[in-house]
């Protein structure tokens, strides 16, 4: 089977493009992104996009892009490739995050027709097909055309602004604000705690629920990621909650 390589991200969590053209080799099938990307919120920029899409040409790759987040960007849209290269861009979609759907695994696939037709023939044995409800239920979604998206936006955005700024000032830490998404990383190095050791001792102390950043791989070591898509008097407690643990550190 395919064997994933993982690599380092350049600073801000953005694609060490150098880096990435390094690790390509004669066994390179594919170069596989987020963008919107979990947990950093990192949206991929043209000028990046046309590395990459240099850099496909270059080794016949094809490129595999998740954009399960586009639907929280700005607009509801990320700089794509589909449209420039779609003879070697497939494109994962999903209702999870625009939505609020999570958990209903309703999504698609997007790319070559001669890709779609063994992509479907693969879903069809290994996944069956999804149950009649959830696919009214996605057809409802979709009827919605981006009026769901819009209010999925607007509840992001304030709630990041208001988080951003609640813990801007608590000592010790450096959130990094994303470009789209509902989740927000924060280094805690600066703690002397590992992500995890941070996150399990915050949890003890206050019953603050983070996820280690190193769980994402060795770019986001160090960090915690907080999802901010949840009530303002909850984001405000977990805030505080935030603040107090830090300040009792030593």
């Amino acid at each position: 089977g395919a064997r994933l390589v993982p690599v380092p991200a350049a600073a801000g969590w953005r694609p060490d493009l150098a880096a990435l053209a390094a690790h390509v080799t004669p066994r390179t099938r594919a170069l596989l992104w987020a963008s919107p990307n979990n947990p950093s919120g990192v949206v991929l920029n043209e000028a990046e996009l046309g590395s990459i899409a240099a850099l496909a040409r270059r080794h016949d790759l094809w490129l595999i892009v998740d954009e399960v987040y586009a639907g929280l960007a700005p607009g509801g849209r990320v700089p794509s490739l589909a449209a420039r290269l779609p003879e070697r861009v497939v494109t994962l979609g999903s209702l999870s995050k625009s939505h609020a759907m999570t958990g209903w695994r309703a999504g698609w696939l997007a790319g070559p027709r001669e890709l779609a037709v063994h992509a479907e023939k693969l879903a069809m044995c290994m996944l069956f097909g999804l149950p009649g409800f959830v696919q009214e239920a996605a057809i409802a979604a979709l009827a919605l055309a981006d009026e769901a998206g819009q209010r999925m936006r607007a509840f992001c955005a304030t709630r990041q602004e208001r988080f951003a700024v609640a813990i801007g000032d608590i000592p010790h830490l450096r959130a990094v604000p994303p470009e789209a998404g509902m989740f927000m990383l924060i280094d805690v190095s600066a703690t002397g705690l590992s992500g995890g050791e941070f996150a399990r001792a915050l949890y003890a102390a206050e019953r603050v629920s983070v996820l280690d950043g190193a769980a994402f791989g060795r770019s986001s070591a160090g960090c915690v990621r907080v999802c901010f898509a949840t009530e303002e008097a909850t984001l405000d407690a977990a805030a505080a909650r935030l603040r107090r643990f830090c300040e009792s550190l030593p």
